[in-house]
């Protein structure tokens, strides 16, 4: 039974290989998909699942709420991880998309003027500084609790290195860069993932019926 249940990640793992840098069929360089597929072959489970299958974690609003704090353990609780896809992207809120090399903080366009003001020190979002290598410091118990979840993400995955980190804001160009990492949407390839379970499922009715 549980490895029934394990088994139902499967296809959503397979489209993602599929997609990345070292199996894509659409225009990658050379250099990069052999790195790719160095990495893919010699990374340590976390960092290879990191690859696969990047963190989309919803930073404001938190949910649940006491994400930031600690457990009755002494560990940070972390907020619900969000399946890889836009619609899971609201635009009154933000979120961080965490890969293996890259870290995108996304703020959409109606995020609320205090949200802007306790993460970011400016009441409007077009103001937002999309240059800075860092969440800007501010003294607000919301900075603090964001950069607690951020710090605890980072030491869950036994990072080797520091992401790049990147801010974007919705509907900027920079945002097409970090879709790319949505692989449940279509993408460049045009397979989502429902396009892609539609295909297992008709395969495999296929193979039954030829028994």
């Amino acid at each position: 039974e549980y490895m029934g249940e394990t088994l139902k990640l499967l296809p959503v793992y397979s489209l993602c290989l599929i997609k990345s840098h070292a199996l894509t069929r659409t225009g990658v360089r050379a250099d990069l998909r052999m790195a790719s597929i160095a990495m893919l072959l010699s990374a340590p489970l976390e960092q290879f699942m990191l690859a696969l299958y990047p963190r989309l974690l919803p930073l404001a609003p938190l949910s649940p709420p006491d994400a930031g704090q600690l457990d009755a353990d002494g560990d940070v609780v972390m907020p619900y991880p969000l399946r890889l896809s836009i619609d899971k992207l609201a635009p009154d809120g933000v979120f961080v998309l965490e890969s293996l090399r890259r870290r995108f903080v996304w703020v959409g366009r109606n995020v609320p003027e205090h949200t802007l003001l306790a993460l970011f020190g400016v009441s409007d979002v077009a103001t937002l500084d999309l240059s800075v290598n860092e969440l800007p410091a501010v003294d607000t118990a919301e900075s603090q609790t964001v950069e607690t979840v951020l710090l605890s993400l980072a030491q869950r995955l036994h990072r080797s290195a520091a992401a790049q980190f990147r801010l974007v804001r919705q509907g900027d160009a920079l945002e097409k860069r970090m879709t790319r990492l949505l692989f449940e949407d279509e993408g460049d390839d045009k397979t989502s993932y429902v396009d892609y379970l539609r295909l297992v499922h008709v395969e495999v009715q296929k193979r039954l019926a030829s028994k």
